[in-house]
């Protein structure tokens, strides 16, 4: 219905650029005629005037539909790729390999580009075909015709000076359209580096906003300077490449502009001279309706620069489609981008979790950091992992909930229970509420009461944000510039709220006291009695709180078994003493 309307309001447009092309000379015509008046010229203008206001208002209100369409494109796509990405952990995998360059961009951006390029193509397209043909048709009429011979019947045929302008206006749009295909095509490859290095700026500037506080508290602007002049150089230097190919291009334009301009008044002065053209206005009328023929013609070089804009996106979103598609397999998507990504994890009815010949390693070593022949984590236990910085704790956790796939050996999960894992820096949103952030993943405000929501804030030290529960800020401050203590502590609401069956802690009370880390633990046991947990810590006092200690040490894990409710020290060197490596 939508391009229905445009088309319509397209053709209205052509009507009209046909009668505003011709109005000039009707104008001259009636300017130099000698019995003409200034009611005669006053008409001319008023008819001007309803011309113009008329395609105004057509061009304003399509404009208006096509913008309409291309939003509701934008919108398909963007939920298309949304929801892909957005399945099966594909972001993470895609996050994790690096293999899509600057992933909110393909999203947030490349559908706009893609739908909006594609809808002028459409949209001139059908100006251009329509036209041609009325532009075409007005040509004859003012060129005249001549009479022929047809299998003995007369019939009225162009005249020799129709097909000489017609050819001339298609020369002229031939010739601009070779052109700019032949210089503009290397334009596809110098835009995608503006656009690859234009992503490398954003990330670099992301991330130095994020560390703002480390940085300052380092004195760190000086090297952030150079980053950023840097980033900028590289950028600098391609959008030179690309502006010097695109000025090239538009001195194309103009040229074959201003010279389809001359061949319009060369061929209507000539005409006027043999005759064809008898009045001053003539010549001006031909001169427009060449020029709205010529620039029908020419849609195939209007729309080359949009084609080159559309490959560049195209091979981008393709790219992206194709890595979202193969993610959905996470082992040979890791395989075939170079990465040793081995680490299977499968959820069966029984109560344990159970790790199986499990080599854990980072993305850029071949080296395991950590390797566990056999453990089994039972339904309810209370697991204190514990190492030295960099021996690989982090990851053997996330291996252990499903999130880290780098590596060898096999997760077994138990399939009906609910997992929450909790890294150091947690994951709080500046864009929602303080109820949807603690009801966070549920998408639902309804899934739970506010006192419920109130309770679990209370439990959680952070009864003082209850009277801010719908707020979007905190007194227009965004919610994600909380405190690392009160993040941590908004997602032990969270999990008191959700009360999962697994928790995984990777250092969640780093930001907090001794005495506020012992308040969330001890609540944890209490709210969450039959629950299995996991954490990682290089703090003191959290001994009371787990059931059994293992650690990580010269790339082994050793299970010093139960542990016993008496405080200890692990920063760097283990009190325990040495037990066995878990069996094979």
């Amino acid at each position: 219905m939508l391009a229905a309307t445009i088309a319509g309001l397209t053709i209205t447009e052509i009507m009209l650029g046909v009668e505003i092309a011709k109005w000039p000379g009707s104008f001259i015509d009636t300017l130099t005629t000698l019995d003409s008046t200034a009611m005669d010229l006053g008409k001319e203008a008023l008819r001007f005037g309803g011309l113009a206001l008329t395609f105004n208002t057509a061009w304003n209100v399509r404009y208006y539909l096509e913008r309409r369409l291309i939003i509701g494109w934008r919108k398909w796509l963007t939920t298309q790729f949304g929801n892909a990405v957005l399945s099966d952990k594909s972001f993470m995998h895609l996050t994790n390999s690096k293999t899509v360059p600057s992933l909110d961009q393909r999203l947030a951006e490349d559908p706009d580009v893609l739908a909006s390029e594609i809808t002028q193509i459409y949209t001139g397209g059908l100006r251009s075909g329509l036209g041609l043909l009325a532009f075409t048709n007005v040509l004859y009429q003012n060129t005249g015709s001549m009479a022929i011979e047809v299998m003995g019947r007369t019939i009225a045929a162009p005249s020799p000076f129709f097909w000489a302008s017609f050819a001339a206006a298609l020369g002229c749009a031939a010739a601009g359209t070779v052109m700019l295909h032949k210089f503009g095509k290397p334009s596809v490859a110098l835009s995608a580096d503006y656009i690859r290095s234009q992503g490398v700026m954003r990330s670099n500037l992301n991330t130095m906003f994020s560390n703002s506080s480390e940085i300052a508290s380092y004195e760190g602007q000086t090297v952030e300077k150079k980053n950023l002049q840097n980033d900028f150089e590289n950028v600098r230097i391609r959008w030179l490449s690309f502006e010097k190919m695109q000025s090239q291009i538009n001195g194309l334009i103009l040229f074959n502009n201003d010279f389809s301009k001359l061949a319009a008044w060369a061929m209507g002065g000539l005409s006027y001279k043999l005759g064809h053209i008898v009045t001053t206005g003539g010549i001006v009328s031909y001169a427009g309706i060449f020029e709205g023929l010529r620039h029908a013609m020419a849609w195939p070089m209007q729309v080359t620069q949009a084609l080159f804009k559309i490959r560049t996106t195209a091979n981008f979103m393709t790219n992206f489609a194709t890595n979202i598609e193969l993610s959905k397999n996470p082992q040979y998507f890791y395989k075939l981008n170079g990465k040793d990504a081995n680490i299977t994890t499968k959820e069966t009815t029984g109560q344990s979790i159970i790790l199986n010949n499990i080599a854990v390693k980072d993305s850029a070593n071949p080296e395991p950091l950590i390797t566990v022949p056999h453990l089994e984590i039972k339904t309810g236990e209370r697991i204190l992992l514990t190492g030295q910085s960099g021996s690989g704790k982090s990851l053997l956790i996330r291996a252990i909930g499903g999130l880290w796939k780098f590596g060898e050996g096999e997760v077994t999960l138990p399939s009906d229970q609910v997992r929450l894992f909790v890294p150091q820096l947690p994951f709080v949103m500046g864009n929602m509420t303080l109820k949807e952030n603690v009801i966070y993943p549920a998408s639902d405000v309804s899934s739970f009461s506010d006192e419920q929501i109130s309770l679990a804030l209370h439990q959680a030290e952070l009864g003082y944000l209850v009277p801010q529960l719908n707020d979007s800020d905190r007194g227009g401050t965004s919610w994600g510039n909380l405190s690392v203590g009160e993040k941590q502590r908004l997602i032990f609401a969270r999990i008191f709220l959700h009360k999962p069956d697994m928790v995984f802690l990777d250092e969640a009370t780093s930001g907090l006291d001794a005495e506020l880390q012992n308040t969330m633990y001890k609540r944890l046991n209490e709210i969450l009695p039959e629950a299995t947990v996991v954490s990682i810590a290089h703090r003191d006092g959290l001994m009371a709180y787990h059931t059994r200690h293992l650690e990580v040490e010269d790339g082994a894990l050793i299970d010093h078994g139960p542990l016993t409710p008496q405080p200890y020290q692990f920063a760097y060197q283990s009190p325990f003493p040495k037990a066995p490596l878990l069996p094979h």
